[in-house]
């Protein structure tokens, strides 16, 4: 009979028994287990993540979660987890005597609890992958720096501009003759000579009727002259040689009886009854006819060389007279090779002999008349523009192209006209290399590259000085496919800035790229509440059809009484779209209307009254405005702190656990803070992580469009540059750079950095290889440097320790100042200010034995009283029209003191166990330090905010 089934458990429970089921002694751990009655799922995997060593393993088993290590531990290295040793092959919680493991069945792992064995398979288990619980988005993965990395060599993206107007128009030009060097040579040493004092040369009626250039008065002895004049022309016209050598004296009696008479050389300048012909109707058109009185030109070369040659010398008078001829032979290469530069005035009949008298009216002369010139000391440049002129219109009728815009741009220098000549032969990248050389103005380089196809340089140059719009407009009408061209990559440029919803406004005109002015638009609404706000003005008004889908998220704008920063975002983007008077933008501004109101009342975010009564106006809601109340909406606006009467004291936040390096604040309330090489990350107002970067980050450089930045970290002597998309997350990493001075912000793409005696502007939307702009030839190195978003100026240390100022004007970086300027005093801090100019700060006693700041600029000096005694000049960092400095105590505590330049100490911060790091903008200051605390203050609102990074 066979024994009953339970018989037989009881034995098999019998045989796995173990008298001693727990480890004692200290013994070597070859695996943890992690029992499924004591901990949940998420408990034991924590834990097993918590134990995990290199080349371990894991497995999940009804009863629990094992880890398996490589190699055995020793005991006092477990904190958590059953420990297991190795028996044979077998994993066991226990160590049974010999006997009890000879009873108990074969397995992979033995857990014994409470006497009893458990006896598992591995084959019955589940392999774990512990990797797939690791959520690594937020955590930063740095690429360690070798150090011997070189830097990959500069490219510069805006190209070289032509030697000189012969290089950019090619060999068909002679190189100009060694003489024309030399005749410029002395006639700028002669300028030089000459009084600053003296007056320049006019031209029309001057007083006393002598000639110009010869001091001869005329009077009786001009009739006398004239008299004798014809008696020997009549003695000359019988067959006589005498005839020839008194042909000037005969023009210069008819000049003289001219002169008498008091006709002059000006067109309608006889007196007496009016001429018969004054009533005639309008004639047809007439041919052109050379106007010009060929006497005149020879009477006036005699004249023009004798004043050169004493002015001069003989030897440049004659020069001039061979040039001259040159071009009246008709040898014009051998005349260009010679030619003089001139600046560019009008033309006229020739030179002058005649007395002038006044015009009898200020009427415009006619299109196609003429009048001789009264130029005193300039006669030789007038002949010689209508010699170039003529010049340039034979050369232009022979169809030889390049000599006659070298007559145009390089002897007449009328620079527009020879680009607008090139342009119209169409010789297009002669016309962009002439134009960049001559530093003409952005729109034109621009368009004359895009018409030469030359994309590359175009758009870089484009970027340099903001003229896409300009360059744009000018090729519409008559370039539009190179027009289309450059808009799309105005977009795309703007895109790159974070500057969304305009690049997707720029860009909606081309029809074919409106897919991609909408992921634009959807990228923008990935951002903070007022971005989201305004690309929901945005797409009311490039695409109406699908504002339905946003039904909800308007909704809740409409409600949510703490949503009034992205309310004022959408009252401001809706006004600026106003003119367009669009339904669905009036639409929104009704959903949000009522709670914008109340907004206003409360003083957020407070506008003036025309802006108020222009967003009420665009809801065209007649009822609403009838609710309004007649009492002034909004409330008075948020006063500054340069206008409190009484100092503010603030305290800094609690400690946290976090080094914070550095810190910008961002829209709705929200920071980027640098954290060293734990990366960078953005935070909410309470200190929330929103997102995290994997870039190490020591110095921060805040995009001005709040969408992009850039992370640096010291890398030795060098930078590493990351840049970073705050909205999408991503990192580019841009290399290492190696700079002494670099801007704090920058315009998405333009980064200025100094380095020696040179400043670069550098395109940081990929790498740090291309240079927009640069000044690579400075006197001496860059010692101090500051840039806002209107003015950059740096100081540079010359020979002998002499001192330049160098300032430029953005976004144009046009060169506004270079001066000389002195070494700062003792005792004495000079500081950069923001709008531009310097400020030397020092401390002194006043009349009362005092401490003050005594503040020295540009416009005069300012006190700023008050001032407790320190050891030394505070650190400084100035805003627009105030500044804050530190102050440590005795204790090792410290104040930061909101000072402004004309009224004092407006606030004052203090800051325990330290002195914080401190940033400054326009408008705003920063606060923080590496106990995570961070302090904001709004200089214009009065606003603050506070934060601690655990």
């Amino acid at each position: 009979m066979l024994p009953q089934p339970e018989h037989v458990d009881q034995r098999a429970e019998r045989a796995a028994e173990v008298r001693q089921p727990v480890l004692r002694g200290r013994r070597d751990i070859a695996a943890l287990w992690f029992p499924a009655d004591w901990f949940d799922q998420a408990q034991r995997q924590a834990r097993l993540l918590d134990a995990w060593q290199a080349g371990a393993s894991a497995w999940r088993f009804a009863q629990g979660d094992l880890l398996r290590f490589a190699q055995t531990l020793d005991i006092s290295q477990i904190k958590t987890g059953s420990p297991l040793v190795l028996l044979g092959q077998t994993l066991s919680s226990a160590v049974p005597e010999p006997t009890e493991q000879a009873r108990l069945p074969g397995a992979d792992v033995w857990i014994v609890q409470g006497a009893r064995v458990q006896a598992l398979q591995f084959a019955e288990a589940e392999r774990l992958d512990p990797s797939r619980w690791l959520a690594l988005d937020n955590y930063p993965l740095v690429d360690t720096w070798a150090g011997q990395v070189l830097l990959p060599a500069t490219v510069l993206t805006v190209p070289e501009a032509a030697a000189d107007i012969r290089a950019a128009l090619g060999a068909k030009l002679a190189p100009a003759d060694p003489a024309q060097l030399e005749f410029m040579q002395a006639l700028r040493a002669r300028q030089r000579q000459q009084q600053p004092a003296q007056q320049p040369a006019t031209s029309g009626p001057q007083p006393g009727g002598a000639l110009p250039g010869w001091n001869i008065p005329l009077g009786p002895l001009g009739v006398l002259l004239a008299i004798g004049a014809v008696l020997l022309l009549a003695v000359s016209q019988t067959g006589t040689r005498a005839g020839l050598p008194i042909a000037p004296l005969v023009l210069l009696a008819w000049a003289a009886l001219r002169g008498k008479a008091g006709s002059g050389d000006n067109a309608g300048a006889a007196s007496g009854a009016a001429p018969a012909q004054a009533q005639r109707t309008v004639p047809p058109r007439a041919a052109a006819k050379d106007a010009r009185q060929p006497w005149r030109d020879w009477l006036a070369r005699i004249a023009m060389t004798t004043r050169l040659s004493r002015a001069l010398g003989l030897r440049q008078a004659a020069y001039v007279r061979r040039m001259m001829a040159m071009f009246e032979k008709g040898d014009l290469d051998a005349a260009l090779r010679h030619a003089i530069p001139l600046g560019a005035h009008g033309a006229s009949l020739g030179q002058a002999f005649g007395t002038p008298s006044a015009r009898q009216n200020l009427d415009l002369r006619a299109a196609n008349g003429a009048a001789a010139s009264f130029n005193l000391g300039e006669d030789l440049n007038v002949y010689l523009r209508k010699l170039y002129r003529q010049t340039f219109e034979q050369l232009d009728r022979q169809g030889r192209i390049d000599e006659a815009v070298f007559v145009l741009a390089e002897l007449l220098e009328v620079r527009v006209e020879a680009l607008d000549y090139l342009e119209k032969h169409q010789r297009f990248e002669q016309a962009a290399a002439l134009a960049l050389g001559w530093n003409m103005a952005a729109e034109i380089i621009v368009r004359l590259y895009c018409l030469a196809g030359d994309w590359k340089y175009a758009v870089a140059i484009a970027r340099r000085d903001n003229a896409f719009a300009s360059a744009i407009a000018q090729m519409e009408k008559k370039w539009p496919d190179a027009a289309r061209t450059l808009r799309g990559e105005w977009a795309v440029h703007l895109a790159a800035q974070g500057h969304w919803l305009q690049a997707a406004e720029v860009i909606w005109p081309l029809e074919s790229a409106r897919a991609r002015a909408a992921d634009w638009l959807q990228m923008a609404e990935r951002g903070g509440a007022q971005l989201q706000a305004r690309a929901l003005v945005m797409r009311a008004a490039l695409l109406p059809d699908t504002l339905t889908q946003y039904d909800t998220r308007l909704l809740a704008l409409g409600e949510d009484p703490d949503a009034w920063r992205a309310r004022a975002a959408l009252a401001e983007a809706a006004v600026t779209l106003g003119g367009r008077q669009m339904p669905q933008v009036a639409q929104l501004v009704r959903a949000i209307l009522p709670m914008w109101v109340a907004d206003q009342v409360r003083g957020h975010s407070p506008h003036h009254r025309p802006t108020f009564n222009a967003v009420v106006a665009l809801a065209r809601d007649p009822l609403f405005g009838m609710d309004l109340p007649t009492s002034p909406v909004p409330a008075e606006p948020p006063r500054p702190l340069a206008r409190i009467q009484h100092a503010l004291r603030w305290d800094a936040p609690a400690a946290g656990g976090q080094d914070i390096r550095d810190a910008v604040p961002l829209e709705d309330g929200a920071f980027l803070l640098a954290l060293g090489e734990a990366g960078a990350i953005s935070v909410d107002q309470h200190g929330k992580t929103l997102r995290r970067f994997a870039a190490p980050a020591d110095q921060l450089v805040f995009g001005q469009s709040g969408q992009v930045a850039l992370a640096l970290a010291r890398r030795d002597s060098l930078w590493r540059v990351s840049r970073l998309d705050l909205l999408s997350g991503a990192v580019t990493e841009l290399g290492m750079g190696d700079f002494d001075h670099v801007a704090n912000e920058f315009d998405g793409a333009a980064w200025t950095v100094a380095k020696g005696n040179r400043v670069q502007v550098l395109d940081v939307t990929h790498s740090l290889h291309e240079v927009l702009w640069q000044v690579a030839d400075l006197p001496g190195p860059v010692v101090a440097f500051a840039a806002t978003r209107t003015v950059e100026q740096f100081v540079v240390r010359a020979e002998r320790d002499e001192y330049q100022l160098w300032r430029y004007q953005l976004p144009l970086r046009r060169l506004q100042e270079r001066r000389e300027m002195s070494p700062p005093g003792e005792h004495t801090a000079r500081y950069f200010m923001r709008h531009g100019g310097v400020l030397d700060i020092r401390i002194e006693l006043d009349e009362a034995g005092q401490y003050v700041l005594a503040a020295r600029g540009e416009t005069g000096k300012v006190v700023i009283p008050g001032v407790p005694q320190p050891a030394a000049v505070p650190g400084l960092h100035l805003g627009s029209a105030w500044y804050v400095f530190n102050r440590v105590d005795q204790k090792g505590d410290s104040a930061c003191f909101h000072v402004a330049l004309d009224s004092g100490i407006k606030g004052t911060l203090h800051w325990p166990a330290g002195v914080p790091r401190v940033r400054v903008s326009n408008d705003w200051w920063l606060a923080f330090d590496a106990n995570g605390r961070l302090f904001f203050v709004d200089e214009e609102t009065g606003a603050t905010a506070s934060l601690t990074l655990v």
